[in-house]
């Protein structure tokens, strides 16, 4: 009788599914006993160690100092002993910053060597610039405190009001140097002639209108006061390099013009001191800027 044929089967592609999915299955497993045992407490552990022991024939002596849990507890899906599966709280990881802008810089980042000379330099000036300040007030204290002399700090530098009725009569700008005139003055010299620094002399007038010969505006008159100031502090020994004199009519006034004391106090000099820092040269530039665009427009 002839032998029949053997028929191999055909192979399956899919055969190594079971394979994989066995194998997943028996590492979910181990997972789940070593969470059980980590989370179940040592003693309880023990307990069922001994347990487990006595109901195979052998004694199983838990260790009596460390933790060393080296056995596999076998747990029943009803044993009260069961460790309780703790609530996982989800958490919420906020978005990542993009902006660089929003993005803290820690103060303790190194700093290069110009970034240390800059931040000396600064510290260096903002103490010599309180010095000066301290001996301007010092030196005005008596008009300062009659409200007719006004000394300020700020980023820029230092800022030196005086009311024009002390060193101008009405629709002049004719210095009129008296004892209180020239005690201002001389003493703003003797703090400023030993230094560096640039200065701005200011000159503002209220609203009122003026229309005279020499002055037909606010404007002339603004500017040739400040002129009479620089020329006087030119010839009490300060370079003329450092001195730039400035008319601003009434465009910035300090107090309202409806009342006679706001308009006394909107007539004034102001003597700024110009600190060599970054903000006087934006601010210079600034002011350069805009004196060039007033050139440019038809």
């Amino acid at each position: 009788m002839a032998r029949k044929p053997y028929l191999e089967e055909p192979d399956q592609p899919d055969r190594w599914l079971v394979s994989y999915a066995d194998f997943i299955t028996l590492l979910f497993a181990l997972f789940v006993v070593m969470y059980a045992m980590a989370s179940m407490p040592g003693m309880q552990f023990r307990q069922l160690s001994s347990s487990l022991g006595e109901a195979l024939g052998s004694k199983v002596s838990a260790p009596t100092a460390g933790p060393a849990i080296d056995a596999v507890p076998i747990l029943h899906m009803d044993s009260p002993e069961l460790p309780q599966m703790p609530i996982l709280t989800p958490i919420v990881i906020p978005p990542i910053a993009t902006d660089v802008s929003v993005i803290p810089i820690s103060p303790d980042l190194p700093m290069s060597a110009d970034e240390i000379r800059h931040q000396t330099e600064l510290r260096r000036e903002k103490t010599q610039m309180k010095n000066i300040a301290d001996q301007l007030e010092q030196r005005l204290g008596v008009l300062i405190e009659q409200g007719k002399v006004h000394v300020t700090q700020a980023n820029w530098g230092i800022n030196v009001e005086i009311n024009a009725s002390i060193l101008f009569a009405p629709a002049a700008a004719v210095l009129d140097l008296n004892s209180t005139s020239e005690q201002i003055l001389h003493s703003i010299v003797d703090v400023l002639k030993n230094q560096s620094y640039l200065i701005h002399v200011e000159g503002h007038t209220d609203d009122q209108p003026i229309n005279t010969p020499l002055y037909p505006s606010n404007w002339e008159l603004s500017s040739a006061r400040a002129g009479s100031v620089v020329r006087l502090f030119i010839d009490m020994g300060i370079y003329s390099a450092r001195l730039v004199a400035i008319g601003h009519a009434a465009n910035k006034p300090v107090a309202s013009n409806s009342t006679p004391d706001g308009r006394q106090r909107n007539r004034r000099v102001q003597i700024m001191i110009l600190a060599d820092t970054i903000e006087r040269f934006e601010k210079v530039d600034a002011v350069n800027a805009m004196e060039k665009a007033e050139v440019l427009l038809p």
